[in-house]
């Protein structure tokens, strides 16, 4: 009996989650475009900062939502590192805030957020971000290119 009231208990919750990490209709509203290749060179070695071997980096690339908030631009795409035996770990989430120069190009990133590899998900984990990819407009990373 307990483990169906911990069923029934898990089920409202999710579905009282299930709107949390909806974005806002100025998300989805906004245009997307994809990063120029200057912009990716100049964001990837700060997305890379973190990994164990920065320079085998590799990434998959969304389009940017552009919905700018007091000058910062969110953004979430996927890279793949390097662990300590050399081998890649799999694509990744990350989350980042960009910024862009007087010709409207991204030319500044702070990464804020990396999801860590082989992890199973788990909706109720705060770990990763609270859905915050979803919540800027991320929520389909099969467009990662």
């Amino acid at each position: 009996m307990r483990n169906l009231n911990e069923a029934i208990l898990l089920t409202i919750v999710l579905a009282g989650c299930s709107g949390l990490n909806q974005p806002s209709a100025q998300v989805t509203a906004a245009q997307k475009r994809d990063l120029l290749p200057p912009e990716k060179q100049t964001l990837a070695p700060v997305f890379a900062a973190g990994l164990k071997d920065p320079a085998a980096a590799q990434f998959k690339w969304m389009p940017v939502v552009l919905n700018d908030r007091d000058g910062i631009t969110d953004y979430c795409g996927l890279v793949n590192g390097k662990n300590s035996y050399g081998g890649y770990t799999g694509f990744v989430r990350f989350y980042a805030q960009l910024q862009k120069d007087d010709k409207g190009q991204f030319t500044r990133a702070t990464l804020r957020e990396i999801e860590l590899p082989n992890r199973e998900f788990n909706p109720l984990d705060p770990r990763w971000l609270n859905g915050i990819c979803e919540k800027f407009g991320y929520d389909d990373f099969s467009q990662a290119r």
